[in-house]
């Protein structure tokens, strides 16, 4: 049995910011299915070829719709 050596995270922010922008859309009774999908992209996310975002991390006073327009159009895959 052949081993491989461990994945290890990008070494600067830098690094993270330049995978690929994947935004989520989705109905909220739909949660569990984009939090399962966003748990099996993990490892993607952990290695820096993937950001991810959705409408949860908007913040208190941001304006939402232009929060997504920002997002969706920065987005190389909407899911």
């Amino acid at each position: 049995m052949m081993l491989e050596p461990p994945l290890t995270p990008p070494t600067s922010p830098l690094e993270r910011e330049r995978g690929t922008f994947v935004f989520f859309s989705y109905a909220h009774r739909d949660k569990g299915f984009r939090d399962r999908l966003e748990e099996h992209l993990s490892n993607l996310k952990y290695r820096g070829l993937i950001t991810t975002w959705y409408d949860r991390e908007i913040s208190a006073g941001q304006e939402w719709a232009q929060q997504i327009d920002i997002s969706l159009n920065k987005a190389q895959d909407p899911l």
